[in-house]
């Protein structure tokens, strides 16, 4: 048995949408036009025996002249009434006022006349319309209901003779035929609609499946990113919200990518940084306790020692600063800072290195210059610059460390005049474990670099050609707020 539990998914959720939003727009069609249709019909054959009614009515009046006292319907009258039923094919009724006759009508003074010409007396139909028209004096209309006849379409129009009312003439026609044409556009309304409503749950099902399966591979490839998978990008098959979605997928599964590789360079390179030392350090330190040495060769081995203990040192600093980064937890103690003395002595650090490379930094800063920064990441930025040129340039490449005052921000630059930085690193020359030119290293210091430059509220860039390449460190000169 399947106990798979329904889920209301984007496609469920689209075809109802699509046939909730069909089945309302059916019912207003219905609810409104139909009735609005039957009214207009109505009023359509009222206006219609209104019209007839004000034509025919002087025939009447002129037909004979009648005694005050007589409530018999002249013979002429019928004869006219006949003529008039026969002219416009309704039923004609003429009526005789009793009493003071303005508001009643006797059934024994009554005669209609059918279109077929056949007379009759009597009075069929209520004459509620034939007495307002005989007390206004005007032409009366309205709808009455016949009984047994249904609905009728009726107009009266009052007789005057010699100045006094006494009848009417009322025009009827049956609205036997309004209804019908009624109900038939109401059957043609809720075929329309049920297939409108039959159409839309189609096409609703069509559009979020076609949605639902995009969705879909979006999901499948969400998935297999999240298992390490980086190499299959999405297809974009329309210009659309999800078209855009699936590109700024790709976009960040092609970072992930490179940052999984990048991961993986680092991890091949710490483990080979670390791995290096710590047999080195072994096989000394077995050396050292087996061997009878002498005084000078065991300063040499103390002093490799010692060189592989800071490369161990090194690496697990950097790991702990961009810990410390992403976690937000540097600590940044800003002041105003001599930046030639600090340049200067993050400089002579690489004395020794740059002799043994025939390379030369070189420190040109005005002795009046200060910045507003950090005095130990500022010259941290700097030494890893100062570093940087020194281990990704060939020996005898001059480097210098520069810095100036400029719209109220100081620059401080880096460059040498080394082969450059490769057009397809340079975009990625800031990315953790990016390691560039391949000569080792963790990569990364600029990336430390970096973000330390943005945790003191400054910015780090870097311009490269052939024959030259030029970090600048950019911060403010404290010659505002802090001044």
């Amino acid at each position: 048995m399947n106990n798979r539990k329904f889920r209301w998914g984007i496609r469920e959720k689209l075809t109802l949408l699509f046939f909730g939003v069909t089945l309302i727009a059916v019912s207003v069609n219905f609810l409104m036009v139909v009735p609005r249709l039957e009214q207009r019909l109505r009023n359509d054959r009222v206006d219609a025996m209104e019209q007839i009614a004000g034509r025919f009515n002087a025939g009447f009046a002129n037909a004979a002249t009648v005694s005050d006292q007589s409530l018999n319907v002249p013979d002429i009258w019928v004869e006219e009434v006949s003529k008039v039923s026969a002219t416009v094919g309704t039923r004609v009724a003429i009526l005789r006022a009793v009493e003071d006759r303005r508001t009643l009508f006797d059934p024994r003074f009554t005669v209609f006349v059918d279109p077929s010409g056949e007379t009759q007396q009597g009075k069929p139909f209520d004459d509620t319309i034939a007495a307002e028209a005989l007390r206004t004096g005007q032409v009366a209309s309205g709808v009455s209901n016949f009984g047994t006849t249904g609905l009728h379409a009726e107009a009266a129009s009052p007789l005057i003779v010699n100045g006094n009312p006494v009848g009417a003439v009322v025009y009827t026609t049956s609205l036997s035929g309004v209804t019908e044409i009624v109900r038939q556009q109401a059957r043609r309304n809720i075929v329309a609609g049920v297939f409108a409503l039959v159409i839309a749950l189609i096409a609703g099902l069509l559009a979020s499946s076609y949605m639902a399966r995009r969705l879909r591979r979006l999901e499948l490839a969400a998935r297999a990113v999240a298992n390490g998978n980086f190499a299959e990008p999405l297809v974009v098959d329309a210009d659309d919200e999800i078209g855009e979605v699936a590109r700024a997928f790709n976009t960040m599964q092609d970072r992930l990518g490179q940052a999984d590789r990048a991961r993986k360079a680092f991890i091949a390179n710490a483990s080979h940084e670390l791995r290096t030392p710590l047999f080195s350090l072994g096989g000394y330190v077995e050396l050292m306790r087996e061997e009878d040495l002498d005084e000078q060769t065991q300063s040499e081995f103390l002093n490799i020692m010692h060189d592989q203990i800071y490369r161990m040192t090194k690496l697990a600093t950097d790991l702990l600063d961009l810990s410390k980064l992403d976690t937000g937890s540097v600590d940044i103690q800003m002041e105003r800072v001599d930046l030639c003395k600090l340049a200067k002595g993050v400089a002579r650090e690489f004395d020794p290195q740059a002799a043994n490379e025939e390379s030369e930094v070189t420190v040109n800063v005005p002795e009046d210059l200060r910045a507003y920064c950090d005095p130990d990441r500022t010259a941290q930025i700097v030494r890893i610059l100062i570093d940087n040129a020194l281990h990704h340039t060939p020996d005898g490449t001059a480097i210098g460390v520069d810095a100036r005052d400029e719209d109220g921000h100081v620059l401080v630059t880096v460059s040498d005049n080394g082969p450059g930085i490769p057009p397809e690193d340079i975009n990625r020359i800031f990315d953790r474990f990016h390691t560039g030119d391949k000569t080792g290293g963790t990569g990364l210091g600029l990336s430390i670099a970096k973000e330390m430059a943005l945790a003191m509220g400054g910015e780090l860039t870097v311009l490269s050609q052939p024959g030259e390449t030029v970090f600048t460190f950019r911060l403010s000169s404290g010659d505002g707020d802090h001044a």
